[in-house]
């Protein structure tokens, strides 16, 4: 059960697994809280010039940290910093999204290197608790960093390892089977920037899939819900986009209409829902005014005989 459900209060491991922590490296058409993000980011670096610099020493500091471990045979418990060490790369992972919004994109590649780095670090050193989810967490914000790039090659490695990663595992966590949706969707972007049209429909499939099992489990929290909904509709809007494309018009309109439905079923007090609704039905609008009007066979009646 993921910690959003439970009516305890989420402590240590539990309230970094938090929806409302990680729900920012989810795909979404438009987030206000990604822009609002990009903003304190800036924020922050102009009042302190060396923000970054600190930033990228504590992640090299925990990687060092890592190798002394694995030198003297030693884990890193959670009574030994396990949860302080996940904040950090949290908190980086948070910081490189707003580094990308703001288009520094040395500083976005570089923490989000590090965080993969880290993670696989500190699942190579810990033995009592599964890594896996942060692991594909770093991997899913690096994949997504890269294609804003068109370094889609990178952007493929680093989402296949993720998914290689989910599988490996048995796993059926709510959290980590949505994180591995959105290494799918990501994948379908990389696929849609090469025209590999129909590569693109499987791997969005896949997130559909992947995405619609679990994330709704994930929490509770009507304000969440209303997040869930835009991240489906999402999916659902770029399903409809590959479509468009195959100029499968009617089949586009269908899932264009079904991110309408979600959007509309989930609305909360959120500002992105409206802007979504709007882009949606624009491209509705597009599908409709390029779709083949049917047109009509008049049959010749025979001519009489004689």
């Amino acid at each position: 059960m993921a910690a959003d459900e439970t009516g305890e209060s989420p402590s240590g491991l539990q309230q970094l697994m938090l929806f409302r922590h990680w729900s920012l490296f989810l795909p979404r058409l438009t987030s206000e809280p990604a822009k609002l993000n990009g903003a304190y980011t800036l924020m922050r670096q102009q009042r302190n010039p060396a923000f970054f610099d600190q930033l990228r020493e504590k992640l090299h500091q925990i990687l060092q940290d890592c190798d002394m471990l694995h030198v003297s045979g030693q884990a890193c418990s959670v009574e030994g910093g396990l949860e302080k060490v996940l904040n950090v790369v949290l908190q980086s992972l948070v910081f490189a999204m707003g580094f990308l919004q703001n288009r520094q994109f040395h500083k976005a590649f570089v923490l989000g290197e590090l965080c993969v780095q880290v993670s696989d670090q500190l699942a190579d050193a810990e033995s009592a608790v599964d890594l896996t989810f942060w692991r594909l967490l770093c991997r899913v914000y690096l994949g997504g960093a890269y294609l804003q790039l068109r370094r889609t090659s990178d952007a493929r490695r680093v989402l296949e390892e993720a998914q290689e990663l989910g599988a490996a595992v048995e796993e059926t966590r709510q959290s980590l089977q949505s994180i591995l949706g959105a290494c799918s969707y990501a994948l379908a972007q990389a696929d849609l920037d090469e025209s590999f049209t129909e590569k693109a429909l499987d791997h969005v499939d896949a997130a559909i899939k992947q995405m619609e099992g679990n994330i709704w489990e994930v929490s509770q929290n009507l304000e969440d819900k209303e997040v869930i909904s835009n991240v489906l509709a999402t999916l659902y809007h770029f399903r409809g986009h590959c479509d468009f494309l195959c100029d499968r018009f009617d089949v586009a309109l269908s899932w264009y209409e079904s991110a309408l439905t979600v959007l509309g079923e989930h609305r909360d007090l959120g500002t992105d829902t409206d802007a979504m609704v709007a882009y949606v039905k624009h491209d509705i609008q597009r599908a409709i005014c390029l779709r083949p009007k049917a047109e009509t066979v008049l049959e010749t009646a025979p001519e009489p005989v004689g």
